[in-house]
Protein backbone atom coordinates (compact mmCIF):
# COMPACT_ATOMS: atom_id res chain seq x y z
CA UNK A 1 0.00 0.00 0.00
CA UNK A 2 1.20 3.69 -0.54
CA UNK A 3 -0.07 6.78 0.94
CA UNK A 4 0.69 9.91 0.51
CA UNK A 5 1.84 12.59 3.03
CA UNK A 6 2.73 16.11 3.40
CA UNK A 7 4.98 17.81 5.42
CA UNK A 8 4.87 21.67 6.36
CA UNK A 9 6.59 24.09 8.97
CA UNK A 10 4.48 27.37 9.57
CA UNK A 11 4.50 29.46 12.48
CA UNK A 12 7.05 27.41 14.76
CA UNK A 13 5.45 24.45 14.11
CA UNK A 14 5.79 21.22 12.07
CA UNK A 15 2.69 19.48 10.37
CA UNK A 16 2.39 16.20 9.28
CA UNK A 17 -0.47 14.27 7.12
CA UNK A 18 -1.08 11.56 5.21
CA UNK A 19 -3.55 10.67 2.92
CA UNK A 20 -4.57 7.39 1.68
CA UNK A 21 -6.55 7.38 -1.90
CA UNK A 22 -7.51 11.53 -0.63
CA UNK A 23 -8.96 10.44 2.46
CA UNK A 24 -6.98 12.21 5.72
CA UNK A 25 -5.32 9.13 7.77
CA UNK A 26 -4.26 11.24 10.20
CA UNK A 27 -2.33 14.40 11.20
CA UNK A 28 0.12 16.25 13.94
CA UNK A 29 1.94 18.80 14.91
CA UNK A 30 4.88 19.51 16.92
CA UNK A 31 6.75 22.75 18.09
CA UNK A 32 9.53 23.51 15.59
CA UNK A 33 11.90 26.70 17.07
CA UNK A 34 15.47 26.39 17.72
CA UNK A 35 16.93 23.09 18.61
CA UNK A 36 13.75 21.77 18.39
CA UNK A 37 13.87 21.43 14.05
CA UNK A 38 16.76 18.79 15.15
CA UNK A 39 13.89 16.23 15.85
CA UNK A 40 11.92 16.47 12.76
CA UNK A 41 13.10 13.33 11.19
CA UNK A 42 12.69 10.68 14.37
CA UNK A 43 9.40 12.67 14.94
CA UNK A 44 8.00 12.01 11.25
CA UNK A 45 8.55 8.36 11.41
CA UNK A 46 7.61 8.29 15.18
CA UNK A 47 4.35 9.71 13.77
CA UNK A 48 4.07 7.37 10.90
CA UNK A 49 5.15 4.47 13.16
CA UNK A 50 2.09 5.42 15.42
CA UNK A 51 -0.59 4.82 12.81
CA UNK A 52 0.69 1.64 11.24
CA UNK A 53 2.82 3.09 8.28
CA UNK A 54 6.36 2.82 7.70
CA UNK A 55 8.45 5.49 6.10
CA UNK A 56 9.11 2.97 2.92
CA UNK A 57 5.14 3.11 2.88
CA UNK A 58 4.72 6.80 2.11
CA UNK A 59 5.04 6.83 -2.12
CA UNK A 60 4.66 10.60 -2.63
CA UNK A 61 5.68 13.46 -0.34
CA UNK A 62 4.43 17.04 -0.80
CA UNK A 63 6.77 19.89 1.40
CA UNK A 64 4.99 22.95 1.90
CA UNK A 65 7.10 25.71 0.61
CA UNK A 66 6.65 28.61 2.33
CA UNK A 67 6.29 31.25 3.21
CA UNK A 68 8.13 29.89 6.57
CA UNK A 69 11.16 30.11 8.53
CA UNK A 70 14.61 29.64 6.68
CA UNK A 71 15.86 26.90 9.31
CA UNK A 72 11.95 25.12 9.29
CA UNK A 73 11.51 25.35 5.50
CA UNK A 74 14.97 24.44 4.58
CA UNK A 75 15.31 21.00 6.95
CA UNK A 76 11.70 19.72 6.00
CA UNK A 77 12.78 20.42 2.30
CA UNK A 78 15.79 18.67 2.44
CA UNK A 79 14.28 15.46 4.32
CA UNK A 80 11.94 15.30 1.82
CA UNK A 81 14.81 15.22 -0.79
CA UNK A 82 16.82 12.67 1.02
CA UNK A 83 13.70 10.45 1.58
CA UNK A 84 12.89 10.25 -2.26
CA UNK A 85 16.46 10.23 -3.40
CA UNK A 86 16.25 8.13 -6.61
CA UNK A 87 12.41 7.73 -6.64
CA UNK A 88 11.21 9.54 -9.81
CA UNK A 89 8.04 11.65 -9.41
CA UNK A 90 8.16 11.20 -5.25
CA UNK A 91 7.88 14.60 -4.09
CA UNK A 92 7.00 18.22 -4.98
CA UNK A 93 6.76 21.79 -3.34
CA UNK A 94 3.43 23.27 -2.57
CA UNK A 95 3.33 27.19 -1.46
CA UNK A 96 2.27 26.29 2.35
CA UNK A 97 0.23 29.69 2.01
CA UNK A 98 -2.90 27.30 0.57
CA UNK A 99 -2.81 25.71 3.58
CA UNK A 100 -3.83 28.78 5.48
CA UNK A 101 -6.40 30.14 3.17
CA UNK A 102 -8.29 26.92 3.40
CA UNK A 103 -8.07 26.77 7.44
CA UNK A 104 -9.73 30.19 7.13
CA UNK A 105 -12.37 29.12 4.98
CA UNK A 106 -11.29 31.34 1.53
CA UNK A 107 -14.83 31.32 -0.57
CA UNK A 108 -15.17 29.80 -4.33
CA UNK A 109 -13.74 32.76 -6.34
CA UNK A 110 -12.96 34.83 -3.75
CA UNK A 111 -9.27 36.39 -2.50
CA UNK A 112 -7.50 36.12 0.54
CA UNK A 113 -4.32 37.97 1.76
CA UNK A 114 -2.57 35.88 4.02
CA UNK A 115 0.16 37.74 6.09
CA UNK A 116 3.01 35.84 7.91
CA UNK A 117 5.28 38.01 10.46
CA UNK A 118 8.16 38.95 8.28
CA UNK A 119 10.20 40.48 11.19
CA UNK A 120 12.74 43.19 10.71
CA UNK A 121 9.10 45.27 11.28
CA UNK A 122 7.70 43.62 7.77
CA UNK A 123 4.95 41.37 7.02
CA UNK A 124 5.16 38.93 4.53
CA UNK A 125 1.52 39.04 2.36
CA UNK A 126 0.14 36.39 0.10
CA UNK A 127 -2.57 36.94 -1.87
CA UNK A 128 -4.60 33.54 -2.59
CA UNK A 129 -7.09 33.00 -4.84
CA UNK A 130 -9.88 30.20 -5.52
CA UNK A 131 -11.59 29.69 -8.38
CA UNK A 132 -14.93 29.01 -8.91
CA UNK A 133 -14.80 25.29 -7.62
CA UNK A 134 -12.88 26.33 -4.57
CA UNK A 135 -9.32 25.42 -6.16
CA UNK A 136 -6.77 27.41 -4.84
CA UNK A 137 -3.56 29.08 -6.41
CA UNK A 138 -1.27 32.26 -5.51
CA UNK A 139 -2.51 35.35 -6.68
CA UNK A 140 0.81 37.27 -8.01
CA UNK A 141 3.88 37.08 -5.78
CA UNK A 142 4.50 37.33 -2.11
CA UNK A 143 5.35 40.72 -0.92
CA UNK A 144 7.12 42.07 1.85
CA UNK A 145 6.05 45.44 2.97
CA UNK A 146 6.69 47.91 6.12
CA UNK A 147 3.59 49.45 7.95
CA UNK A 148 4.19 52.36 5.08
CA UNK A 149 3.68 49.88 2.18
CA UNK A 150 1.41 47.73 3.79
CA UNK A 151 -0.69 50.42 4.27
CA UNK A 152 -0.56 51.44 0.70
CA UNK A 153 -1.28 47.98 -0.87
CA UNK A 154 -4.42 47.39 1.67
CA UNK A 155 -5.91 50.68 0.40
CA UNK A 156 -5.36 49.58 -3.51
CA UNK A 157 -7.19 46.03 -2.24
CA UNK A 158 -10.29 47.47 -0.97
CA UNK A 159 -12.28 44.35 0.56
CA UNK A 160 -9.47 41.99 0.26
CA UNK A 161 -10.00 39.47 3.68
CA UNK A 162 -7.39 39.03 5.51
CA UNK A 163 -5.47 36.36 7.36
CA UNK A 164 -2.33 35.48 9.97
CA UNK A 165 -1.62 32.59 12.17
CA UNK A 166 -3.15 32.91 15.64
CA UNK A 167 1.24 32.94 16.99
CA UNK A 168 2.13 35.31 14.61
CA UNK A 169 -1.07 37.36 14.88
CA UNK A 170 0.26 39.81 17.37
CA UNK A 171 3.41 40.56 15.30
CA UNK A 172 1.53 41.48 12.09
CA UNK A 173 -1.27 43.94 14.06
CA UNK A 174 1.87 45.82 14.76
CA UNK A 175 2.40 46.42 10.75
CA UNK A 176 -1.53 46.52 10.11
CA UNK A 177 -3.22 47.72 13.42
CA UNK A 178 -6.53 48.67 11.70
CA UNK A 179 -6.90 45.74 9.41
CA UNK A 180 -9.73 43.04 10.37
CA UNK A 181 -7.82 39.57 10.09
CA UNK A 182 -8.86 36.37 10.89
CA UNK A 183 -6.79 34.26 13.18
CA UNK A 184 -5.81 30.70 11.97
CA UNK A 185 -4.45 28.12 14.44
CA UNK A 186 -3.09 25.64 11.62
CA UNK A 187 -2.73 24.82 8.43
CA UNK A 188 -5.37 22.73 6.37
CA UNK A 189 -3.00 20.07 4.88
CA UNK A 190 -5.23 18.84 3.01
CA UNK A 191 -5.31 22.08 0.65
CA UNK A 192 -1.40 21.15 -0.27
CA UNK A 193 -2.02 17.55 -1.04
CA UNK A 194 -4.59 18.40 -3.48
CA UNK A 195 -3.10 21.08 -4.99
CA UNK A 196 -2.73 20.82 -8.66
CA UNK A 197 0.56 20.93 -9.24
CA UNK A 198 2.98 18.20 -10.63
CA UNK A 199 5.37 15.77 -8.50
CA UNK A 200 8.17 17.22 -10.21
CA UNK A 201 10.99 16.00 -7.65
CA UNK A 202 12.16 19.99 -7.10
CA UNK A 203 11.37 20.95 -3.08
CA UNK A 204 14.13 23.92 -3.77
CA UNK A 205 11.11 26.27 -4.85
CA UNK A 206 11.00 28.05 -1.06
CA UNK A 207 9.43 31.14 0.44
CA UNK A 208 11.65 31.97 3.41
CA UNK A 209 10.94 34.59 6.25
CA UNK A 210 14.01 36.14 7.28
Amino acid sequence: MSFDAVLDSAAGVAYLAVFDGGQKRFASSTPMRGREAAKLPVWVESELEKHGIALADVGRWTVGAGPGSFTGLRLAAALVAGWCYGKAGSCRAVPGVLGMAAAAMIVPGGRLGCLYDGRNREIICCVVRADASGKLSLDGEPQILNAEAAAKFLNGEPGLELAAFSAELEAVRKIVPEAKITAVDAPELAALEAAPIPFDDDVTRLVYIR
